[in-house]
């Protein structure tokens, strides 16, 4: 009897668990308790709970800093910290899932965003992709243009490999898929890979390959036992000899070693299991510990997200109740005002905008908004007075942005984008966009902006090498397909 009652306990307490579990993820999520931490790189509001958001906010500083540590040299912070929203939106019908990913990154010209969105935190939802992603966009930061491809992608899936456990992490773990693909001897030449430039002219079974290889080269350097004590003196001389104009074939032959290719094939085929490396990781400041967040921030934080992944309907619900709570919100109206310009009502976007800019005339992200409304206003109309009149209001707006934070990217592009307006000088806009791109490197849509400038500029040579730099760039299929039809475009004009 004493055996059944303890199972009839277990079982209940399971069932109280359960039930308590269902009723948190069913729970609406603004009616959910929040809290807020600050790092020196993340701004995370998170439905986690205050432990689990603690735990999150070590783990973010901890991968960022691996990152660093791969690259062995310092990766400049961004002007505004990343945005990571986590939450367990599975039981509500799954509103903010994007793609059939459970944990996504959005880039953005002044600040990026990364939303968990299954409870799990960064062990649970930072998956594979995902940490390839924001690697590869923290490399973006510090990789000049004649770093070679293989660099900058080997090194982003070897940071995709990360399990943060304790204070260090531990990278390495070979796919299987990619081990087995390696070991069959489905090779593209270390000799070809190493002087790539570009993968412009590469077919996609040969990037696949690249792909596969850049990371075992990568893998070799950092986890082989005999090479990894002096790799990153080897690629500090690397991208040393690279900026004093050796070739990249050349600089990996002196810094990196020769017969690369044997070298990497002895690594893959002697360990049964491929070898791993422990990184122990010291923050410089532990983050302060979460406080319960304010409801309206996470109202137009919600908001915010819906709205960049085009759920209007419940961005609108979000950002009304945030209004009705402080209806002269900045942000709140900000985001009335661009669901309304969406539902084709211009008039109730012009009222909203204007509350937005009366409320914070010193804001220049509500500057850039209203730039681009007016801009994309302007790229719809026919009459060539009114678009002009259009055009014009947008670069006040820009200028104004400009002078109130001339560091942030969006003004800059927003001015630039204003020359590619029918009637107007596309030569003008190639200075501004020069200028966000030296202020966020690598940034796809600013590539993809100068090469369509420079070609409405009839200057296709420049054209051409942006869009060479997207086609090799490029993180995803649709990416690729984009740049290969833009570059398809160039080749066409006369």
């Amino acid at each position: 009897m004493a055996r059944c009652r303890r199972s009839s306990l277990v079982a209940g307490a399971l069932a109280a668990l359960g039930a308590l579990a269902t009723g948190c993820v069913t729970t609406p999520l603004e009616q959910r308790t929040w809290y807020e931490v600050r790092t020196p790189h993340h701004h995370i509001l998170s439905a986690l709970g205050p432990d689990e958001t603690s735990n999150l906010a070590i783990s973010l500083e901890r991968n960022r800093a691996t990152v660093e540590f791969l690259w062995a040299g310092s990766i400049p912070a961004a002007r505004e910290p990343t945005r990571v929203l986590a939450f367990d939106d599975r039981g509500i019908g799954r509103p903010f899932a994007y793609g059939s990913d459970r944990s996504y990154l959005l880039t953005g010209l002044d600040r990026d965003t990364i939303v968990l969105r299954t409870g799990g935190g960064w062990e649970g939802d930072g998956r594979e992709t995902l940490k390839r992603e924001i690697a590869h966009r923290l490399l973006a930061r510090v990789a000049a243009d004649d770093d070679p491809p293989w660099l900058r992608e080997g090194l982003s899936r070897l940071a995709s490999t990360l399990q943060i456990r304790g204070p260090g992490a531990w990278l390495g773990d070979l796919p299987r898929d990619a081990h087995a693909t390696l070991l069959e001897g489905h090779w593209v030449s270390f000799d070809r890979m190493l002087a790539a430039a570009d993968l412009a002219d590469w077919p996609r079974r040969d990037r696949d390959l690249f792909e596969v290889e850049a990371w075992a080269l990568c893998h070799y350097l950092w986890t082989d036992a005999e090479r990894r004590h002096d790799t990153a003196d080897r690629l500090i001389a690397f991208r040393r000899a690279l900026r004093s104009g050796a070739a990249p074939a050349e600089a990996a032959a002196s810094s990196l070693g020769t017969d690369l290719q044997r070298e990497v094939w002895r690594h893959l085929t002697a360990h049964d299991a491929m070898p791993t490396l422990m990184v122990r990781i010291r923050l410089d400041d532990s983050p302060e510990r979460p406080t319960p967040a304010p409801q309206d921030a996470v109202l137009l934080a919600l908001a915010e997200l819906a709205l960049e992944i085009d759920n209007a309907g419940r961005a609108q619900r979000y950002a009304e109740q945030a209004a009705e709570s402080d209806p002269a919100s900045p942000r709140a109206q900000l985001a009335l005002g661009r669901i309304a310009e969406r539902d084709g009502d211009p008039a109730e976007a012009d009222r909203a905008f204007d509350a937005a800019l009366a409320s914070a005339p010193g804001d220049a992200s509500l500057h850039v908004a209203r730039g681009n409304l007016l801009r994309e206003r302007a790229a719809r109309e026919a009459d060539p007075a009114a678009r002009r009149d259009l055009v014009v209001r947008a670069r006040a707006h820009y200028d104004r942005a400009i002078g109130l934070a001339p560091e942030r990217p969006s003004g800059h592009a927003g001015l630039a984008a204003t020359h590619l307006v029918e009637g107007e000088d596309a030569r003008r806009g190639l200075d501004p966009v020069l200028r966000a791109l030296a202020l966020l490197p690598g940034d796809t849509r600013l590539r993809a902006l100068h090469a369509r400038l420079a070609l409405a500029a009839g200057d296709v040579g420049d054209a051409r090498g942006s869009t060479v730099r997207l086609i090799t760039d490029a993180q995803s299929d649709e990416e690729l397909a984009e740049a290969r039809a833009l570059l398809e475009e160039i080749e066409a004009t006369p």
